[in-house]
This record gives structure tokens, sequence and C-alpha cells, in this order.
């Protein structure tokens, strides 16, 4: 199984280097420091839920759809760094 590629990746490569806009143009539009949207696009940040609206307003990417790449990316690398083996599943009274 691949690593889903991280939502800032893909708009980095989908709309931001399509478009020939620069980080700056970028930061200035989501009204963002710089160093903060470049973390995001470089996958070293994740896009936040506040992050996710000013992109949905500015370039026209739904925020929902952001927020679950980022749940996607964020759980595929949590489950191939967490173990498991100690946690045991608790049985719950069935209703009656």
């Amino acid at each position: 199984m691949f690593s889903p590629a991280h939502p800032g990746a893909v708009i980095k490569d989908a709309y931001i280097e399509t478009a020939g806009l620069t980080i700056t143009a970028v930061a200035d539009a989501l009204g963002l420091a710089k160093a903060t949207v470049s973390r995001v696009l470089s996958g070293r940040s994740q896009i936040t839920a506040d992050v996710a609206l000013r992109m949905e307003k500015a370039l026209g990417i739904s925020a929902g759809l952001l927020l679950r790449m980022q749940d996607n990316y964020d759980l595929w690398h949590a489950r191939q760094a967490l173990d498991l083996s100690r946690v045991r599943q608790i049985t719950l009274p069935t209703a009656s």
C-alpha cells in the first residue's frame, strides 16, 4: 500500500505551479505568512481548518476535501508508525 499524498503537495502541483504562482503571491492572497504557506505546500505542516477555509475562498478548493485529505494522510502515517500490540479490545455490554 502506498502513502497518500500530502494535500499541500497536491495543491502545489495542481494549482500553484500550474498557474505559475509564487509562494509570496499565495501567502498574500491567503493572508498568511510566507513561511506558513511554504511549510503547508511542502508537506511539513498540516492543513488546518483555518488554512482550508482560506484556500477554499482563494483557490476554489473545497475546505472539506482538503481536511479529509489531511485526515487520510495523517491516519495512514499513524497506522505505519503506531504499535498497537499492547492495546486490547474492551467488551462492551449489549443493550437489552
